[in-house]
């Protein structure tokens, strides 16, 4: 009973604690008894949530949860079990409750509960506050807002799991806030969040981080269920708006940070946005690189114009007459070189330029430099012509009319020298903008032409209405037109409809005189492309037109010379310019089979055979489209083989064709036809003949098994790895579990051992327990094989019956079916080949018995190599094939494209050429395989090979068409010529795998790489596997490093230096550094330097040597570093201090607690007594701050409890002022001995402290004169009178300003506001200090008089207030009053105002600057 009374007292001083802590604090305290499930709050948390009726303080778990927010109440009420259940003694939610008024509201809860002896949960005492969150989360949604997205974002960071971060922006809300009004917009933006709200799962946040956009973390691991959600939350939302998304993979971006991963995230909702919206996009690397490239090049392109145009140039590339080929003028081409890029294409820059508007400055720049430099040139060339692009951007701006009038007269050039060629487009199509710009152009004689014509949406009619002077027909029309019907009569009529409209005609794009040819019966006026020139530099321009002795001028007056005695005859260009040659029409109509060629890019039939167009029903096929006419398709086949086509080889597949209902046989290639590669196809109908028996399936399966191992034991140098391969090809075509070969025992006579074997996949190896075999176990298969004959096993139980011996040998091995054939060398039986278990073509010894001839071939041919290699010491062409090393003689003609290749027969089989080719197929089958890109390096070593005529060598990818991408080397050297043609002669060798020779076999370590000083580049000769990187070759080390990365920050100055004079350097040992290794992360290496030679006859190549560092010294320098950083860490602290917590002893300090280390404890004093005693009168103890459970005389718990973090805030005195500090204690294990520590250290925190307690208090008073504001004032007033055991009274007044209004409107705000203060300030100093005055808002005031007082004593105070309030001079304020006595009984505020209330109105009422008592209208009223 005793014990129960104590626990009572103790629980009702907990209470009684709450309730006076409840009023220094706007968070709401609690304290749950877990036994009666009852919560207990002291403050009024009942006025803005549903928990209880007005006034009562206690409700049950079951209340609360009635409050909870639907979505969060599952998370809690599972928390809550696990409090009850005692696994947690710490609770700290948050979580979302709903007010009075439907709100829902974020609360920040936290607990700390007490246990009894046994460990159950008896209480816990803990508080909730819905102002922590109010910065965090958004008014209008309840979402929370970007800043608390940040902090969450890095915690998904820390915990590495995978997870999406999806944005997700409202489509059009701008217009929507527009043309439907605010509140719509803000209707739809709180339907977003609830809808986001209904699809995520319970737990998750939802987050508005702007206007119009959401976010949401999704725990989800692929991007499949990211698309999920967003088609519910659209299909959710489709009828109040479309929404876009972004999402990016936490777990594809760890190392990033938050800011980065939210960068990434709206990067992709950008994307979505731009492709039309209502999407959802992923973020991709490649087109964040790719923007940030646009990025970083349009801010150079920025610098660049304001740097005058720097980097930009024109070109100029000429456009000439038809027929004649004289030049008529030049289009004006903008270049740009940027200084970090180098050479950028325009159609890089040039849509940068128009997107950023900056295209209006470099376009006029361009016209200006343009002009400028045609007047130069007209000098020399009279009629010289200019044209110059115009953007669309540019034709936007309101003056661009007169800002090219004003250009060109500056010039100096008349109109008619201009041309400005605008891109065809829709924006053409506004006739009454362009018109109005067209016609004062054309009014200064300037010419208007339309660029790309055809590629857009032009017509020739409202190009007429325009009055265009001339079209430029695009380059896709004019290219390979010499082979397209289909071009040619689009082109033939472009070219009659713009003549007949008056329009000049300029093709663009000519790069062939087979394209001229055929252009020039179409009679443009106007030629420009490649065949006559490129675009030319100003002074290219000059050398070739204006300077009669250069090459240049003297070449292009050949070229127009040879280009007018051409006479272009009619039969040579045929209107019909797909016809076939006569020579092969015979032949190709005669075949019963389908043939037809038909154009690799556009499909269209070139030729159909009779027998296509009879099964088709198609004659008039050309110019239509092979899809059409052979598979009744409207777009090209979803099977198409163009991509699988080759010259030197066909293609054969088989394919039903539903159109005319027939299974072919197809035989495909690439030929050339005119002039181009072209598709050939061979159709063989095969209906009848379909199926195929298996025996002829089998027979064609063994002989591409025979050819595929007679090449293994051909080619295959090494007879153990051929005989190995073999094996392999025998059992897989067999299907066998193992393939083997025994072989006599060279030691012992009448001994047979296993000597080969393969092995299917999970198939065990026999090959060891079959070794030292007798001859007397073989003997009856050695029977069969001196018979010519091979051992066939279909059925073990007949060999157990008809020879048991042999079948308890073979049935312990697994076998049920079994094929073995003799090997023979002359006479003599050398081994025999044979396979286990096959399943495929069992009853069939043919391959086997083949085989096993091919076997004895190769055995013979190897020992006779063997011996002619002893004999001849290596003949050199063994030496050429053993090394495979390719010869070639290589023949140019200089006067046409002819290339002819002859290869030895090493060359032939390093190219992988299986069959007889020309060597001009040779030549191509060899160069068409140059990796792309690697085409122009070899074609400049060839010319370079040509013009020195000495020895050159070159390295490149080469695409093997079995090894795939090999490196090659070919050294080559020009020879003398023949019969006109150049003669080249060389090796070929594939260098990748071979090995290469370690360059200091004595220098053991795990990464080796040598670095030359001169070249700056290091090559590695190991294989990379510690450090980050890939790459064995590198250069501008050892700067490469630094700027990527691998080597640590702090080492990088110290890195630099080991490498900057290796000439006059010493070798050096055990350099410790901090690189970057595979895993990411930056490890310890030791790194030695050495000279290549110790006479240093090359002193600028060092090898350098990298170990990981020894894990002691990775340990010990571990521990350095974590010393180092527990010192810098407590670098602020202004004490700190180790503890020993099982044996009381402080084993190190510092700062106010320096010496503490010597000091003796007294008699079971805690280290907390200990520290106070130590700083005894120095200590003041917070009265309404709680203390955060630390520990005052029971440190001995700790030492079961886990690690945890104790703090304490107090006043201390230094250096004679008190200031706020905070007691941090960090309780741990040490990982080894698992002796419990406490790391104390004292903060600094009056700042912080101070502004936390400002804050708090400014909460509660009104701001403009600092006392109670109305709030603050009714809970105090209630608190003191709520004192139960005190029969406690007082006087109510309230006060307001007359006139208020007036002085406001006359003397303005600010005077008002001073006149407020000064009432404030008279109150004051009127009545007591314990006394409460606040402000209700506007002009009034209330006083509340604790205790009794006497009439006089109040009317005297009120009156020297009132006058006091008269003595301002500059204006004078009066004021009224009404009072009202209370009392704690029955208290009502909002009564006790009311009578106030009633008294101010009668003293207004009886002519202001007066006061009236409640008691007196009460009897007024009776009177």
């Amino acid at each position: 009973m005793e014990a129960n009374e104590k626990d009572r007292e103790a629980i009702q001083t907990q209470l009684e604690i709450l309730r006076f802590l409840s009023d220094s604090t706007d968070d709401y305290l609690f304290s749950w008894n877990f036994q009666s499930d009852r919560v207990y709050f002291p403050g009024p948390i009942w006025k803005r949530y549903a928990l209880m009726e007005p006034g009562q303080t206690i409700c049950t778990v079951e209340d609360w949860c009635k409050v909870v927010y639907e979505k969060d109440l599952p998370m809690l009420q599972m928390e809550f079990e696990r409090l009850r259940r005692g696994e947690v003694k710490k609770h700290n939610m948050e979580y979302r409750l709903v007010d009075r008024e439907g709100n829902r509201v974020w609360i920040s809860c936290r607990g700390q509960c007490q246990m009894d002896q046994k460990g159950h949960p008896l209480r816990m005492i803990g508080r909730i506050s819905d102002t922590v969150l109010a910065g965090e989360v958004d008014a209008l949604t309840g979402a929370f807002t970007s800043a608390r997205l940040q902090k969450d974002i890095k915690n998904v960071l820390d915990a590495g799991k995978p997870c999406f971060l999806l944005l997700l922006g409202i489509d059009n809300l701008k217009n929507i806030n527009i043309r439907q009004g605010r509140d719509v917009g803000n209707h739809i933006l709180q339907t977003v969040a609830d809808t986001l709200e209904k699809c995520v799962d319970t737990g998750l946040r939802i987050y508005r981080v702007n206007g119009d956009c959401f976010a949401v973390n999704l725990p989800a691991s692929d991007l499949q269920e990211v698309q999920e959600f967003y088609m519910r939350v659209r299909e959710l939302l489709k009828e109040h708006c479309t929404v876009s998304a972004g999402a990016v993979a936490y777990h594809n971006h760890p190392n990033e940070d938050s800011s980065s991963l939210y960068q990434y995230a709206e990067d992709a909702l950008d994307k979505a946005k731009r492709m039309g919206k209502d999407t959802l996009s992923f973020f991709s690397q490649k087109d964040y690189e790719e923007k940030l490239y646009t990025i970083e090049l349009q801010e150079e392109i920025r610098q660049s114009i304001l740097n005058d145009f720097q980097g930009f140039y024109v070109c100029y590339q000429p456009q000439i007459h038809s027929h004649s080929y004289d030049i008529f003028g030049a289009e004006a081409l903008l270049r740009f070189n940027s200084p970090t890029r180098g050479a950028v294409s325009p159609q890089e820059f040039i849509p940068i330029l128009e997107q950023s508007g900056m295209i209006c400055q470099v376009g006029l720049w361009v016209l200006e430099t343009a002009l400028r430099q045609c007047f130069a040139w007209r000098k020399e060339i009279p009629q010289m012509h200019i044209s110059v692009n115009v953007s669309y951007v540019q034709l936007a701006q309101k003056n661009i009319a007169q800002l090219v009038l004003e250009t060109v007269q500056k010039s100096g050039l008349p109109g008619e020298a201009l041309t400005l060629e605008v891109t065809e487009s829709m924006q053409l199509q506004d006739y009454s903008l362009f018109n109005k710009i067209f016609y004062q152009w054309k009014q200064a004689g300037i010419e208007i032409s339309v660029d790309d014509f055809g590629t857009g949406y032009s017509s020739l009619s409202y190009l007429k209405g325009l009055e265009i002077d001339e079209i430029k027909i695009d380059r896709c029309f004019v290219s390979g037109i010499q082979h397209s019907a289909y071009n040619y009569r689009l082109l033939s009529n472009m070219v009659e409809l713009a003549h007949s409209s008056q329009i000049r005609v300029c093709c663009e794009g000519v790069e062939t005189q087979e394209e001229l040819a055929t252009l020039e019966k179409l009679h443009p006026d106007l030629l420009q492309g490649f065949l006559f020139h490129k675009p030319y530099t100003k002074e290219q321009f000059e050398a070739c037109f204006l300077q009669k002795e250069s090459p240049a001028y003297i070449s292009r007056m050949r070229l127009q010379k040879a280009l007018r005695g051409f006479h272009w005859r009619a039969g040579r260009f045929p209107t019909d310019v797909v016809s076939t040659p006569e020579s092969l029409k015979t032949v190709l109509d005669a075949m019963d089979e389908i043939i037809y060629v038909s154009d690799l890019v556009t499909y269209e039939l070139y030729y159909l055979n009779p027998a296509g167009r009879r099964l088709t029903g198609v004659y008039d096929y050309q110019g239509q489209k092979c899809y059409k006419v052979l598979q009744g398709k409207d777009d090209p086949c979803e099977f198409c083989t163009n991509d699988c086509l080759r010259r030197d080889s066909f293609y054969i597949w088989e394919r039903d064709n539903k159109l005319l209902n027939c299974h072919f046989m197809l035989k495909d290639k690439l030929i050339p036809w005119r002039g181009k590669m072209v598709r050939l196809e061979i159709a063989i109908d095969v209906s009848e003949h379909e199926m195929v028996s298996q025996r002829v399936r089998e027979k064609l399966d063994f002989a591409q098994s025979v050819l595929a191992c007679a090449q293994v034991l051909a080619e295959e140098s090494d007879m153990k790895q051929a005989t190995l391969h073999m094996l392999q090809l025998v059992g897989e075509f067999y299907q066998a579990d193992r393939a083997y070969i025994f072989e006599p025992d060279e030691a012992e006579e009448d001994i047979w051992n296993n000597t080969y074997e393969w092995n299917r996949e999970g198939v065990e190896s026999e090959q060891e327990h079959l070794q030292k075999i007798p001859k007397i176990v073989l003997q009856r298969w050695l029977d069969l094989f001196y018979q010519q004959k091979a051992v066939v096993i279909s059925d073990m139980e007949e060999l157990r019956k008809s020879n048991p011996n042999e079948w308890e040998t073979l049935q312990p091995q697994g076998i049920r079916r079994l094929l073995a054939a003799p090997i023979w060398q002359g006479k003599t039986l050398t081994g025999f080949l044979g396979v286990d278990n096959p399943r495929h073509c069992i009853e069939d010894d043919s391959l086997i018995r083949m085989l096993s001839l091919f076997l004895n071939n190769r055995f013979h041919h190897n020992e006779t190599e063997e011996r002619l290699g002893e004999l001849l010491d290596l003949h050199y062409r063994d030496v050429l094939k053993n090394t495979d090393l390719g010869l070639w003689f290589i023949r140019l003609d200089p006067k046409s494209d002819r290339r002819e290749m002859f290869a030895d027969e090493t060359m032939r089989r390093i190219l992988g050429i299986e069959t007889e080719l020309s060597p001009e197929e040779c030549y191509r089958y060899w160069y068409g395989r140059i990796k792309d890109g690697y085409c122009q390096y070899v074609n400049q070593t060839v010319e370079k090979m040509m013009d020195a005529k000495h020895v050159m060598q070159l390295e490149y990818p080469w695409e093997h068409p079995t090894l795939g991408e090999v490196m090659v080397r070919c050294t080559g050297i020009r020879t003398e010529d023949t019969d006109g043609l150049i003669c080249l002669e060389g090796y070929h060798r594939i260098i990748s795998g071979v090995e290469r020779p370690v360059l200091l076999p004595d220098a053991k370590a795990e990464e080796v790489f040598e670095f030359n000083r001169n070249t700056e580049s290091i090559h590695f000769h190991t294989q990379r596997t510690l450090l980050a990187g890939e790459e064995s070759y590198e250069e501008h080390f050892p700067q490469c490093w630094v700027n990527e990365g691998i080597v640590h920050p702090h080492f990088a100055k110290q890195f630099t230096e080991l490498f900057k004079d290796t000439v006059h350097s010493q070798d050096l040992d055990n350099q410790e550094i901090l690189l970057r290794s595979k895993r990411g992360n930056y490890e310890w290496f030791d790194l030695r330097v050495c000279h290549l030679d110790t006479d240093r006859t090359d002193p600028n190549s060092v090898t350098v040597l990298l170990d990981a560092a020894d894990p002691e010294r990775v340990l010990q320098l571990e521990n350095m570093r974590i010393r180092d950083f527990y010192h810098a860490s407590l670098s602020e602290a202004i004490a700190y201090a180790e503890v020993d917590l099982e044996s009381r002893q402080i084993r190190a300090a510092g700062g106010l607690w320096a010496g503490y280390e010597k000091e003796p404890f007294e008699k079971q004093e805690s280290i907390l007594k200990f520290m106070m005693r130590k700083a005894k009168d120095q200590v003041r103890l917070p009265e309404k701050i709680p203390l955060d459970n630390f520990p005052k005389n029971d440190w001995k718990s700790l030492l079961c409890a886990p690690p945890d973090t104790h703090r304490l805030r107090y006043q201390r005195l230094l250096d004679g002022h008190w200031i706020w500090v905070e007691l941090v204690a960090h309780t741990f294990r040490e990982q080894f001995t698992e002796n419990a520590y406490a790391l104390l250290y004292l903060k600094n925190i009056d700042v912080q402290m101070r502004r936390e307690l400002a804050h708090r208090d400014a909460a509660r008073r009104d701001p403009l004169t600092n006392v109670y504001n109305r709030t603050t004032f009714r809970d105090e007033v209630e608190e003191y009178l709520s004192v139960s055991d005190e029969d406690r009274e007082g006087v109510m007044i309230l006060l307001d300003v007359d006139n208020f209004k007036r002085i406001n409107d006359r003397f303005g705000h600010l005077e008002g506001d001073r006149a407020l203060k000064r009432v404030t300030e008279l109150l004051k100093s009127v009545f007591r200090s314990d006394d409460l005055i606040g402000r209700l808002g506007g002009d009034e005031f209330m006083v509340f008089i604790k205790g009794g007082i006497h009439h006089s004593l109040l009317e005297g105070r009120l009156q020297s207030f009132l006058s006091a309030l008269q003595e301002d001079e500059a204006e004078p304020i009066t004021c009224s009053a009404g009072i009202t006595f209370v009392s704690g009984k029955d208290f009502s505020f909002d009564e006790c105002v009311c009578r106030a209330d009633m008294a101010l109105y009668k003293s207004k009422k009886t002519g202001k600057n007066h006061f009236c008592y409640f008691e007196d209208t009460l009897e007024t009223s009776k009177t």
